[in-house]
């Protein structure tokens, strides 16, 4: 969490998130990165995008030296035996990057997408069973927009289209629909305003 925040870049537009689910943690903050992601997973060199919040957390006791946080992460993961952190950068109107925790074990991470499944110490051989697979159902665009609102009552329109990955016209029309089925309001107007959720 800190090191979310000592590398968010607060002059861009844009919100930080810390979700955290029951196999995963997402931790999300404006701004590219300052190093690429080859030299983060390298560990030991890093940019420090807010150095006075850096040592605020450091007084505290919550920061470490600069450079160390990537290697940190890595390490307990690897001690746990979870799968390794992902981090992508999304380049759009509003920046922003992400690192994914997963809380997984890596051997369970690593068989998602294989069909094989082996035996250690079988007598004999038996044959390979493909496990069936279950589609993933993706929620709806409208649903992740009231998602978004009611864990942020004033995201805009922009943001809102930056993060769901369509334009600002299709949102307008999604939230048009929301209101007019008694879904979401809009309270206090366009400017200034924020959103409420009714159902």
């Amino acid at each position: 969490m800190v090191n979310t925040l000592v590398h968010t870049n607060y002059r861009v537009m844009g919100s930080t998130l810390i979700k955290i689910e029951p196999e995963r943690i997402i931790m999300r903050n404006p701004g590219r990165m300052l190093i690429t992601i080859e030299e983060y997973y390298a560990g030991s060199h890093s940019v420090c995008r807010n150095p006075v919040l850096q040592n605020m957390f450091r007084f505290l006791g919550f920061g470490e030296e600069a450079g160390s946080g990537a290697d940190i992460i890595a390490q307990g993961w690897a001690d746990n035996h979870w799968a390794r952190p992902v981090i992508t950068e999304y380049l759009t109107r509003s920046d922003y990057t992400e690192l994914v925790l997963n809380l997984k074990e890596k051997k369970e991470a690593l068989t998602v997408n294989t069909t094989e499944t082996t035996t250690e110490s079988s007598p004999k051989r038996t044959p390979k069973r493909t496990p069936k697979r279950t589609p993933k159902r993706t929620p709806k665009t409208r649903d992740v927009i009231v998602e978004l609102m009611r864990k942020n009552p004033v995201i805009t329109i922009a943001e809102i289209a930056d993060i769901v990955r369509i334009n600002e016209r299709n949102v307008k029309k999604h939230t048009r629909n929301l209101q007019n089925e008694g879904i979401i309001r809009r309270v206090d107007g366009n400017n200034g305003g924020h959103w409420e959720i009714l159902k």
